[in-house]
């Protein structure tokens, strides 16, 4: 649907928000890694300030190997959305990744950039929600 969508599109002056993150990420569920980087780049490069589309790209990049072009996407985030909230989403990929150092490194810098208190608070922001994290009642 969200491919059909791109097609019709194709041509038209009008954007539809989010629609390449969410075709990267129904890919990336799909197990069709190359296609879903390709729509997270679309993605990125239409709207820059998109932390997720460059989340996703970050992250596929790096279960496919590709750890410099993974680096690149958390590079290009902090560069486009220089805010506690995307830095704080830089410092969850590296730890996720396994990259303490990165991660610690990057979360001084973002505390004398932002403030501790408005890091924290961008950090609690990418936490899920209790609500979607309870199992739903049988």
């Amino acid at each position: 649907m969200f491919r059909e969508t791109i097609k019709r599109l194709s041509g038209h002056t009008i954007t539809i928000q989010d629609l390449y993150y969410y075709t990267g990420d129904t890919l990336a569920r799909l197990g069709e890694a190359r296609p879903a980087m390709d729509a997270f780049r679309t993605e990125t490069r239409l709207s820059p300030e998109n932390i997720r589309a460059h989340a996703g790209l970050a992250m596929l990049c790096r279960a496919d190997g590709q750890a410099a072009e993974s680096e690149a996407a958390i590079d290009r985030l902090v560069r486009a959305v220089p805010t506690a909230d995307g830095w704080a989403m830089a410092i969850r990929l590296w730890t996720v990744f396994g990259e303490r150092a990165r991660a610690d490194a990057l979360r001084t810098a973002a505390v004398s950039r932002f403030s501790a208190e408005s890091l924290a608070e961008a950090e609690r922001r990418l936490q899920p929600s209790k609500r979607a994290a309870q199992k739903p009642p049988v």
